[in-house]
């Protein structure tokens, strides 16, 4: 085979070669924006969840401050009173 015959073969296999990187490299964009994609939905998805802690943190902390709440720290009659907390020592 002449050197020209051989140049060609050669041009020929690297445009194979380099449609096949195309290909792949397209392939790759297809998945970082299906990774974008995904990513953002969790941002949002924390977001969310962000918002629902913060509102259970407050449920907490009310409940919390009702549970410590007796006729003693309050205005509530003694008959509001839990009959099962143990009577304070006085």
């Amino acid at each position: 085979m002449d050197v020209q015959g051989q140049q060609r073969r050669t041009i020929v296999e690297l445009e194979a070669e380099n449609a096949g990187q195309r290909q792949e490299i397209e392939g790759q964009r297809k998945e970082i924006e299906g990774q974008r994609k995904e990513i953002e939905g969790l941002r949002e998805e924390i977001e969310d969840l962000v918002v629902e802690v913060d509102h259970l943190r407050g449920l907490v902390s009310e409940l919390s401050a009702k549970l410590n709440t007796s006729s003693k720290n309050s205005s509530a009659p003694p008959s509001s009173d839990s009959p099962h907390k143990k009577a304070q020592a006085r």
